[in-house]
């Protein structure tokens, strides 16, 4: 398998379609679905459009068929491989790609092959028959201005039902693959605005398996920078002096480029050879799109013509079944299946490029039997890839990696590739590096932990490992990357490895002051123990460095103070972590970083009071632009969880499958708990004091709701609710930080608890955990104070 990765970002919605070759799949327009339905494969074949929707849930599916590359004879691709995978989706969106797993939990794809979603790019979802009686093309409409004239007269009886019409057209477009649309909508004096409305509340209806984007019909002309969509039936001299009006507006205004479409464009069937080339070179130099239905009468299209000079072409129903067209069936891979007849696109490589114009130009494999996305970063960003025991590595803007690996075995067969040298020895060091050194950092931790070592034995081990790791990086040819490549190692040494050793031996004097010797130089260029705490140029280019200032500061311990002050419980709140950042960290650009970064961590760690202190103390002391800004939307953001603020509303579903609202419970005070099936500290207050919890305040106003938000999927969460013997309303809120209940309640780590009180009013936004609660004749237990609140 072949990946290449360009570091630049695309987000892939996806569905899957049987397993049969891509010959007859071409043919067949029906699918199955994975971002927002599933299709029974019998039904499909049959025709049949029920559907089971999936968009609000996280998906493992096994047994997925993904294309990987291309076999050759000579030049001639006879081939397209394909492997089984399985693959997590959440949100309608591919989360990661794993190794197939085909007797582990998931939906079983049966070796479907999954697709790029289908997209519609030009369809009119307001004007259609269907859901209505069957009604044939009226003989008299022969003109244009007939079928005008017309529509001006049925337009009123149409709109008392576009909105199911629209909803039972846009599950037709479903069941064939299509989970998005360009629609074009009437706005014009018999409708006015009603079919509008009347689309929106219908694409409302559906937003959860299906989106579109808009277009007035007509334009009447109007210039747009969002973007223009003309329809031009026109042929002749008429049509070909509007495509070239067109190209020269744009070309005086390039910010229309990539965003100015013309629909149908018919004019182009009708130029000689010498002018089609001439007009396709001007459409691809000002980058206007064509939207084609792929029409089979009259010429064809010059679809290869306008593909030779990098035209965007993409495909459309247009008139499904209504006063216009009688025809329909509402599959645009059927129309991928007319241009490959048209065009005689029949070799395997052919029809692979012809999906396309189904997919809206994204197709699982390149010209050349490659996968390639874009990532956009502007810095050094850490890349984990999950294969066997993980693969870790830097990506840099500019780069374009390859990356290949066999499934079979991918630890022996991984590989990234660069044409850039430097970047290529870097990529190596830090890959060969790491796996070379990984057994001995696990073995590491075993050591740590035995009884029979003593600390001394225990530090020598610890420094072997650092003395070969340090002189394996620092033999190496210094490149431009070499400070974080060194700066990664030391830092993830100190955060993980000598900090266990310290935690276990409770030293009195912290082993990682003695290894500082050992980088003085490193390369013969760098030295961190100056700089431990405030080194500007590694804040930005080593996550792993901005880890460890946060802890080692917080924690009061960076090796350069060790002796400087003595860590206690009067230093555990947010205002004495920003006293700690002024007194360790001489930066002006790293205390920046450092009192933003606490001032977000304080929300989300301490009670609101607490946290609102320090920001109103040490907020003004912030001189980035950039972080004053972030700061400044965070806390407004922050400022709905404040004690006394309307709780925010959240509507999961429970074990049941039923919605509960946080409504359903006013009258009540509300206790949530924030939880996952793999956060320890959330098992152990649940197993320790859940039920502790619940008894003590047992026949009281209060009701404690279990909110999990790490499951994989529904099923891993019904499971550990019943392994755990959780009482209380149990809900699921998959996504974590990408759901909106966790983003409305700042819930960046787990375990959280939020307290509302019986007025559904925010409590404690950050409340106690379990084992607090319980504690039996404690004064001012919250849980207590939120009982017998009376205002």
């Amino acid at each position: 398998m072949q990946y290449s990765v360009i570091f630049v970002s695309k987000k892939f919605d996806i569905m899957t379609a049987q397993s049969i070759s891509r010959k007859d799949f071409i043919r067949n327009s029906s699918i199955l679905l994975a971002s927002t339905c599933v299709l029974n494969s019998a039904q499909a074949m049959e025709g049949e459009h029920t559907t089971e929707i999936f968009a609000d849930k996280t998906l493992i599916l096994k047994n997925v068929m993904l294309e990987t590359g291309f076999t050759y004879d000579q030049d001639d691709v006879i081939k397209t491989n394909t492997a089984l995978f399985t693959i997590e989706i959440e949100e309608g969106k591919i989360k990661s790609v794993l190794p197939n797993n085909p007797k582990g939990k998931g939906i079983d794809a049966k070796g479907f092959l999954m697709l790029p979603a289908f997209r519609d790019m030009h369809i009119h979802l307001d004007k259609t028959y269907y859901g209505l009686p069957w009604q044939a093309h009226l003989k008299k409409n022969k003109s244009v201005k007939d079928m005008i004239a017309f529509e001006q007269q049925i337009i009123p009886e149409l709109l008392k039902t576009s909105v199911p019409r629209t909803e039972k057209l846009i599950e037709l477009l479903q069941s064939y693959g299509t989970s998005y649309a360009r629609s074009h909508v009437n706005i014009e004096p018999t409708s006015g605005l009603n079919s509008l409305k009347h689309l929106e509340k219908a694409l409302q209806n559906k937003k959860s398996s299906f989106q579109a984007e808009l277009v007035a019909f007509p334009q009447h002309g109007i210039y747009y920078t969002k973007g223009i969509d003309i329809h031009l039936h026109e042929g002749g001299e008429s049509g070909l002096k509007t495509i070239e009006y067109l190209i020269a507006k744009v070309m005086e205004n390039p910010v229309l480029k990539g965003k100015t479409y013309v629909s149908h464009a018919f004019a182009l069937r009708y130029l000689d050879k010498n002018k089609t080339e001439e007009i396709a070179e001007k459409l691809g130099l000002a980058k206007i799109g064509i939207a084609s239905t792929i029409p089979l009468s009259g010429n064809p299209m010059p679809i290869p013509t306008l593909y030779k000079h990098g035209v965007e072409v993409v495909a459309g129903n247009d008139c499904i079944v209504d006063h216009w067209s009688t025809f329909g069936t509402g599959s645009i891979l059927q129309k991928a299946n007319i241009a490959a007849q048209i065009y005689g696109y029949r070799t395997e490589f052919d029809l692979s490029r012809i999906l396309k114009l189904a997919t809206g130009n994204i197709v699982p494999l390149d010209d050349k039997g490659n996968f390639s996305i874009k990532i956009k970063i502007d810095r050094p960003q850490d890349i984990f890839i999950s294969l066997g025991e993980g693969i870790s590595f830097f990506v840099i803007p500019g780069d374009v990696l390859t990356l290949k690996w066999d499934s079979k075995d991918e630890a022996k067969s991984f590989s990234i590739k660069t044409d850039n040298l430097e970047r290529q020895r870097e990529i190596d060091l830090v890959y060969r590096t790491s796996i070379k050194y990984m057994p001995s950092y696990d073995a590491l931790s075993e050591d740590f932990k035995s009884k029979t070592l003593t600390s001394n034995e225990k530090f020598k081990k610890a420094e072997k490992i650092f003395q070969d790791y340090l002189h394996d990086l620092t033999s190496s040819t210094l490149t431009k990357n070499s400070e974080k490549i060194l700066a990664d190692f030391y830092y993830y040494f100190l955060e993980t490895q000598l900090k266990e050793l310290n935690k276990l031996t409770k030293g009195s004097e912290p082993y990682q002051i003695i290894l500082k010797d050992y980088l003085k130089g490193g390369w013969k260029k760098f030295s961190y123990m100056s700089l431990e705490v405030n080194h500007e140029t590694l804040l930005n280019l080593s996550p792993i460095y901005r880890a460890y200032v946060g802890n080692a500061v917080r924690g009061l311990k960076p090796v350069g103070y060790v002796h400087s002050v003595s860590a206690g419980g009067q230093w555990d709140t947010p205002v004495k972590y920003a006293m700690a950042g002024k007194q360790f960290i001489q930066s002006k650009v790293v205390l920046d970083w450092y009192m933003t970064s606490n001032l977000f961590l304080s929300y989300s760690r301490y009670d609101f009071e607490n946290a609102e202190k320090a920001y109103q103390l040490y907020s003004k002391e912030i001189s980035d632009p950039l972080l004053i800004d972030t700061l400044e939307k965070f806390h407004k953001k922050i400022n709905k969880l404040r004690p006394g603020s309307e709780a925010l509303p959240f509507s999961l579903k429970n074990l049941k499958g039923e919605v509960i609202s946080l409504s359903d419970f006013k009258g009540k005070v509300v206790y949530i708990d924030f939880w996952g099936v793999f956060c320890s500290p959330c098992i152990y207050q649940i197993e320790k004091y859940g039920e502790r919890l619940s008894k003590k305040y047992e026949g009281k106003d209060i009701v404690f709701i279990n909110i999990c938000v790490d499951a994989p999927t529904e099923e891993s969460w019904k499971n550990k609710v019943k392994e755990l013997k959780m009482g209380g309303v149990n809900l699921l809120a998959q996504g974590w930080t990408n759901n909106p209940v966790c983003q409305d309640y700042n819930v960046s780590g787990i375990p959280h608890y939020v307290i509302i009180d019986k007025k559904g009013k925010i409590f404690n936004g950050n409340a106690e955990i379990p084992s607090m609660l319980v504690q039996a004749g404690r004064i001012n237990n919250p849980l207590d104070l939120a009982l017998s609140k009376i205002n």
